[in-house]
This record gives structure tokens, sequence and C-alpha cells, in this order.
């Protein structure tokens, strides 16, 4: 098995962050070990949600007496699209080794639970940041299309913010528990897990019956 790329230090940003930060990237292993980093020389490519660049140029540095390389950001990018970003290191030499992306997250401030929310409240939320951004995306949705719609410019209602944290946790439970609607195997598919009647209650909240005396 190939080593696999990690890093702490990227993400989750904001809506057109520029981030500057030099980031060191580990290998790990099959274990999860970090293991030695690859002989090759690197360079390293952004791609937004739309496969664009944000317009960044990147450099690596490969330092011979430490088992990590760091990445440089030559010109920074605007992060100027919320979603789910990749960056992905590959050989200089076509014969070298390839490795799988490292994902992480570009979240726009506009009312509903954010990242940081989510792992403030939520004790065992996934560690990857782009598998709990997915599930609270489709949190949302699942929420939105149930719940009376909004005015525009409205605050989201902290009913509707809690809603779509415990529909995340609904989704995430299910697959764990090996159910139909789940993620597929790249982590990218997810069929929403229906709403139960406490998030209902949250969304449409049952008003008391007028009494008249």
């Amino acid at each position: 098995m190939l080593a696999k790329p990690f890093t702490e230090d990227l993400g989750p940003y904001w809506l057109n962050d520029s981030p500057v930060e030099p980031f060191a990237v580990d290998f790990l292993d099959s274990t999860g070990q970090v293991t030695q980093r690859p002989a090759d020389a690197l360079a390293a490519t952004l791609a937004g949600p739309d496969g664009t660049t944000g317009g960044a140029v990147l450099s690596v540095t490969v330092d011979l007496d430490v088992d990590f390389v760091t990445v440089n950001w030559v010109t920074p990018p605007t992060l100027n699209l919320a979603g789910i970003w990749s960056l992905t290191l590959t050989p200089t030499d076509p014969a070298g080794t390839r490795f799988a992306p490292l994902r992480f997250v570009v979240q726009d401030d506009d009312g509903w639970t954010t990242i940081d929310d989510a792992r403030e409240d939520w004790a065992d939320a996934p560690a990857a940041d782009a598998t709990l951004f997915r599930l609270l995306e489709a949190a949302r949705t699942a929420c939105i299309t149930f719940a009376p719609a909004l005015y525009a410019g409205d605050p989201i209602p902290t009913g509707y913010r809690l809603a779509q944290l415990m529909q995340a946790r609904a989704i995430w439970n299910s697959t764990k528990a090996g159910a139909q609607d789940s993620f597929g195997p790249d982590g990218l598919t997810v069929t929403v897990f229906p709403l139960d009647w406490n998030i209902k209650a949250l969304l449409r909240p049952k008003r008391g019956k007028t009494v008249i005396r």
C-alpha cells in the first residue's frame, strides 16, 4: 500500500481567505504511522470544487534530513468557492509514486452550522473535515427541504441549526451501523437519512391550540 500524505495545517478556511503560511506534509503507512517520505521530487497542484486553482502557485521543499516535505504558497490562492478543495502532490518523474489528494474545506459564514460549531457540540464527530462538511451539507439540504422557507436576509433560526447538527449525526450513525443510507466507497456519495420526529419538530414546531374561556 502506498504511503498516504497527511497534514493538520490545511483548513478549514473561510470563503475568500488567502493562506500564506507554509505547511508540513507527513506520509503515513497502512497502520497510520509516519513513514519515510518518498524519494521523488514533488510538485503540488491545487483544485477547487469546480477544478479551478484560485490563482495558486505552489512549490515543495524536500529536506533529506527529515521525513516530511514542506509545501509553500509561492502565489497564495484566493479561496473563492465554498466546498471541498484538493491539493495533490505528484512526482516530477512520471514513473514516481502517486498519492491520494489532501482535501480541505472552505466554508461560508452563512448562518448554518460550521465545522467549528459541529466539533464544539459533537465530541465524536468524524476526524476528517471533508467528511464532516459533507455530513453537514447533506443535513442542511434535508432540513431546507422540510422546513418552512425563509425570506432572503432572514437569520437562520437556532432550531434549524440544531436540527442540521442532529441530522448530520443521524446520517453518520447510520453509516457506521451499515445502513443503506450511507457514504459510497469513495466517501463522496450520500443518500440523505430520513428526518426523525425530533428533528421535524425543531423545523416545524407544533403550535398550541388557542383556548377561549
